[in-house]
């Protein structure tokens, strides 16, 4: 059971409520097995919290029929997301709901790119970013400077932290991750960002059963991308990369992002479900224990995403619509 303790926390966005301010130390929450129960820890200055939930068991891979795409037999491909099993969905932003994610991509590839030419120094040793390969496990999903940590440690290359405040041009993490930032910023405002039409037709049916939704994302530009989309109006909560900055929230594939918006929706999370596109993030759904983790394959191939934690794949989320 959630402690009452945990109502509010700074910098949250939820629609219809004003974010509560806190002051003192903040610490994100933390996740960890206690004998046969997950326990949620946050602390904050003086005050703190736990919460407990039992693990829940999952079939091991061995047990399930051939072809199968779900770890459950309760689970089934044809409309599984009904108010009768499930109180909320959580949805991945970039690659689900918005086209963003190819942006993401492109963006990360001129930024690396150049990065490792200038280090290499002839077009002999340089060995470019791949969006197949290096995208998808290092760095799609991830907040933006756990992915330049990522990516560069692949490659066995260590390079200065910095701080959030370096600019573009500084060959820092944060400098890379900046430099990123303002290449997505200019995606943005050219008017690149599109919403899937199956996704957004999927969510208004979904709030048309009495279903909560959230939108959970890395992106510390995810108020922009989805008003601009025309689509943040659909979402009773938010948490992304400003707001696991605020409370000091791990990134994917920690699970705490989704924990937090499946408290702030009232919903538990064996009565939730996780719709993500990354690995990155079906790891993450995977780790929450939640209810249902259903993966987008749009980049991702389908047995890679079922192997990091989806129930089921679709490749796009109009399958998921009643007919």
């Amino acid at each position: 059971m959630r402690s009452r303790c945990a109502r509010a926390h700074h910098g949250v966005q939820r629609r219809g409520a004003a974010a509560s301010a806190g002051d003192g130390d903040r610490r994100g929450p933390r996740l960890r097995r206690e004998g046969a129960s997950t326990c949620l820890e946050v602390k904050r200055g003086p005050d703190a919290f736990r919460w407990h939930r039992p693990l829940r068991p999952r079939t091991p891979p061995a047990c399930r029929p051939a072809g199968s795409t779900a770890r459950r037999s309760d689970v089934v491909t044809a409309g599984p997301v009904t108010p009768d099993r499930f109180d909320a969905v959580l949805f991945d932003m970039d690659g689900v709901l918005t086209s963003t994610a190819r942006i993401h991509a492109r963006c990360w590839k001129t930024v690396f790119d150049e990065f490792l030419s200038l280090r290499a120094g002839d077009a002999e040793s340089f060995r470019p970013f791949d969006i197949d390969t290096d995208y998808k496990w290092y760095v799609d999903g991830k907040a933006r400077y756990d992915g330049v940590r990522s990516f560069l440690a692949s490659r066995d290359i260590t390079l200065a932290e910095g701080a959030p405040s370096d600019p573009p041009a500084a060959d820092t993490v944060c400098g890379l991750g900046n430099r990123k930032d303002a290449l997505v910023e200019a995606a943005i405002d050219r008017g690149e960002v599109e919403s899937y039409p199956g996704s957004v037709t999927f969510v208004r049916q979904l709030r048309d059963r009495g279903i909560r939704t959230a939108v959970v994302s890395s992106s510390n530009h995810c108020e922009q991308i989805l008003l601009a989309a025309g689509i943040l109006d659909l979402f009773d909560a938010r948490v992304d990369g400003v707001v696991a900055t605020q409370l000091g929230l791990p990134g994917k594939p920690a699970p705490d992002a989704f924990l937090k918006a499946a408290e702030l929706v009232n919903a538990s999370p064996a009565r939730a479900v996780v719709i993500e596109d990354a690995i990155a993030g079906v790891q993450a759904g995977r780790a929450g224990q939640f209810g249902l983790v259903i993966g987008v394959a749009r980049d991702a191939g389908a047995d890679t995403l079922r192997a990091n934690g989806a129930d089921i794949v679709v490749a796009d989320l109009a399958e998921l619509l009643d007919a």
